[in-house]
């Protein structure tokens, strides 16, 4: 029996658990000031592979360097509809914004 040669070896994955989580928002309103900006609070985890996140804040800061998908939806609830409404949503690293989003209501 003739032995095979091995191949090279690939990537070896990561040692440490990989960054995740999800938190959501569905029962708390929160009112905001015209012309201000806000921290949109998502206080339900749902879960959080490495404790990462923190419901309190809403700030999720990872342990380890990588890229990293953040995702958010917000809705609004003007109290005046009749007027015309601006929003502006930003996701921060940081405290500087990476992603920006701007809407006209």
């Amino acid at each position: 029996m003739h032995k095979r040669p091995q191949g090279s070896q690939g990537d070896q994955g990561p040692s440490e658990q990989e960054s995740a989580f999800r938190a959501e928002n569905n029962l708390i309103a929160q009112p905001i000031v015209a012309g201000s900006s806000v921290i949109v609070n998502f206080p339900n985890e749902i879960f959080d592979l490495n404790n990462e996140y923190d419901p309190a804040t809403s700030i999720f800061t990872p342990t380890q360097s990588g890229v990293y998908s953040i995702c958010a939806n917000v809705g609004l609830l003007p109290i005046n509809p009749a007027i015309n409404h601006a929003t502006e949503l930003s996701i921060q690293v940081n405290g500087i914004a990476q992603v920006v989003s701007s809407n006209f209501i």
